[in-house]
């Protein structure tokens, strides 16, 4: 495995989190080239770069472990401009204009004579996880709408989007999570920064066990990005399983950094309340919408009166994990 000196980039002994010169472009740079521009991450098992003016970016650890990621990925080796005219329809039903996705290199092949949409979760330039999606998924479809990447080949559970956070010096720290690759994308129509979605849906609200099922928010690498952050936003379902997302991404992130939406009645999610939905006979509230959305976002309780339902999630992750 290459150590950071080999890649030029300069260590600092004794420091986990740091900024240097790139070695890339800093002396290249007209103005400002004695600024650090590249942070660097050194600590076992999470040893990161990544340049904020360049984004020459990469992991020490994970140069050749997700070959295999990539291999199975059905990702082509060159990733068409456009989609097919199907699944132009699909995003156009869905409001989301198609530059969103392909920002997100989501990409398009056939299985079985069905377009499938793949959404790539990247670790700084590595392919380490993909989400699939049939877009035409029905009810009395058999298959499964939504499934990820087998983890036999090696995957690595992730936020989706964590790769394209960005955050501007002198604004707030802020990141959206959602339930949904769909709803982030929602958000980002809206011209909303920094929106990630969870990699696999809501948990079954009457399962007790989450061994592994927060495994993204806990990986060493999504703590040392989260932790720049000031403010989460959960923007999950409103039905049983998104409340029970949403209160336990709370209590793991911490309930004094996080907000949530509320949606208006009936709405289920964010892209219902973008979009609309013809036949829950729901009008389309458009950006205005969202806007009032998030001018209207809940706090979580935290000292003095506390009802029963406001700790039913800490207490049942309690009762399964004990203490920690």
């Amino acid at each position: 495995m290459a150590s950071f000196s080999e890649l030029g980039i300069e260590v600092k002994s004794g420091k986990v989190r740091y900024s240097v010169l790139c070695p890339k472009c800093s002396h290249l740079r007209q103005k400002h080239k004695n600024i650090p521009c590249l942070t660097v991450n050194d600590e076992p098992d999470n040893q990161w770069w990544h340049c904020w003016n360049c984004d020459w970016q990469g992991n020490l650890g994970t140069m050749d472990k997700y070959n295999q990621v990539l291999e199975k990925s059905k990702m082509p080796k060159q990733i068409a401009e456009t989609y097919s005219k199907e699944v132009r329809e699909y995003w156009d039903s869905r409001g989301i204009n198609m530059k969103i996705p392909k920002r997100h290199a989501v990409y398009e092949f056939s299985m079985a004579g069905k377009p499938i949409l793949g959404f790539p979760t990247y670790m700084n330039h590595t392919l380490v996880d993909v989400k699939y999606l049939n877009t035409r998924w029905t009810p009395e479809t058999q298959s499964p709408k939504w499934w990820n990447l087998k983890k036999e080949f090696g995957t690595r559970t992730l936020l989706w989007g964590i790769d394209k956070l960005n955050f501007v010096d002198g604004e707030p720290k802020v990141v959206t999570i959602t339930e949904g690759h769909i709803d982030a994308m929602t958000w980002e129509q809206c011209e909303y920064k920094n929106a990630t979605s969870v990699p696999s849906g809501a948990p079954n609200p009457d399962a007790q066990n989450f061994e592994h099922e927060f495994d993204y928010i806990t990986d060493k690498y999504v703590q040392s990005i989260l932790a720049e952050v000031e403010l989460f936003i959960i923007s999950t379902d409103s039905d049983a399983p998104g409340i029970k997302l949403r209160d336990h991404l709370a209590l793991l992130l911490g309930k004094e950094k996080c907000k949530y939406v509320q949606y208006p009645v009936s709405y289920k999610d964010i892209n219902e309340v973008y979009k609309g939905n013809e036949k829950k006979g729901l009008p389309a509230l458009g950006k205005a919408g969202v806007d009032e959305c998030y001018a209207n976002l809940a706090s979580f309780p935290l000292r003095g009166i506390v009802r029963p339902q406001d700790v039913r999630a800490e207490l049942e992750m309690i009762a399964s994990d004990g203490f920690t």
